[in-house]
């Protein structure tokens, strides 16, 4: 059957929810004041940082002084995916009416965060060169290390990269990780490109600084205005940018962040099925190809591109480890396994 429809009631301020992941706290102004991972028994969010957690940072003169919404009104919303609250408030810097809605999901360790910009006038006039926004995500990670998941591979941005790139921001593709050998946290960003870590930076050509603690800011829009904006106009425009995290105990594994985004940014799609289906497999479970490597995972399987050779598998190693990985054929009695290149040769 559908899922019943979701009960919104409101909400007092200060504001605190919890499942059996997270406790977390909401301060007055909408943001993250607390976030408690129980089974780590450990507070997420760094509490001297000069922001909260999924706290909206916006700067009218390039990144000189700041400014976040001052107060929020709340909601809660009830699902069957877990609980969120609904932060709704009123921008007089940027001219946005911003609402933020955070998911403390029921049957997984994430949160979901949806944080909306409406009627972004401030981007749209004549000093729109000096205007940068960020959101604030300042993890509480003594000792902190950095990975960021690029297109195809896992990388630290302060020691892999070649030293002509600036240190101040950094171009994960989905995913940013901080963490020690003790444990750690993914966030993962779906509509928004860039992060800076330990600070925002005034000068985005910094070079040679690691940061000192565990903060992480999503630069989420600048001076190049449309690039994010799903309903640009010209006197102002729509933003959106949606997060997922979580946390986890020890130390990364490079495979785990990447499944964690990949569940968080492209969720399997299921359709229903009616009834008893007529076929010839007998009623257990089927499937057409399976890998035992958890940091491998299965990107295609399609017929060859010259009819008749046989059938593709792409796999794609996310870990940043070599090895070997066992493959399993759901079909046929005589298949052979061959390698080959990207373009089938």
């Amino acid at each position: 059957g559908r899922d019943a429809p979701a009960s919104t009631r409101p909400a007092p301020t200060p504001l605190t929810v919890e499942n059996v992941f997270y406790r977390a706290s909401f301060s007055a102004d909408g943001a993250l004041a607390s976030l408690f991972d129980k089974a780590l028994g450990r507070e997420l969010i760094d509490s001297a940082a000069p922001y909260r957690g999924n706290q909206f940072v916006y700067t009218r003169d390039a990144n000189k002084s700041f400014s976040s919404p001052a107060s929020a009104r709340f909601e809660i919303e009830d699902s069957v995916r877990g609980q969120t609250v609904i932060a709704r408030m009123d921008d007089p810097a940027s001219g946005a009416a911003v609402e933020q809605r955070v998911t403390l999901l029921s049957a997984e360790k994430r949160i979901e965060i949806d944080n909306r910009l409406s009627h972004v006038a401030a981007l749209a006039g004549t000093n729109r060169w000096y205007r940068f926004g960020y959101y604030a995500f300042p993890f509480a990670v003594p000792r902190a290390e950095f990975r960021v998941g690029l297109n195809g591979c896992a990388a630290d941005p302060f020691k892999d990269q070649t030293g002509h790139g600036t240190d101040a921001y950094h171009a994960p593709r989905d995913w940013s990780h901080v963490g020690n050998a003790d444990f750690g946290v993914t966030l993962v960003q779906a509509d928004s490109g860039l992060v800076e870590f330990g600070r925002i930076h005034e000068k985005k050509n910094t070079f040679g600084e690691r940061p000192a603690n565990g903060h992480v800011y999503a630069y989420v829009f600048n001076n190049w205005l449309y690039g994010h904006a799903y309903e640009p106009g010209p006197s102002h425009m729509n933003l959106r940018f949606r997060f997922a995290l979580t946390s986890h105990a020890g130390a990364l594994r490079d495979s785990d962040a990447a499944r964690f985004a990949e569940r968080a940014l492209t969720p399997l799609e299921a359709c229903g099925i009616a009834g008893p289906q007529k076929g010839t497999l007998s009623a257990a479970p089927h499937g057409f190809l399976a890998v035992d490597a958890p940091n491998v995972e299965l990107l295609a399987l399609k017929g060859a591109e010259a009819p008749g050779v046989g059938v593709i598998a792409r796999l794609h190693e996310i870990g940043g480890a070599a090895g070997e990985v066992g493959v399993e054929v759901g079909w046929g009695k005589d298949v052979r396994l061959t390698a080959c290149s990207v373009t089938e040769q």
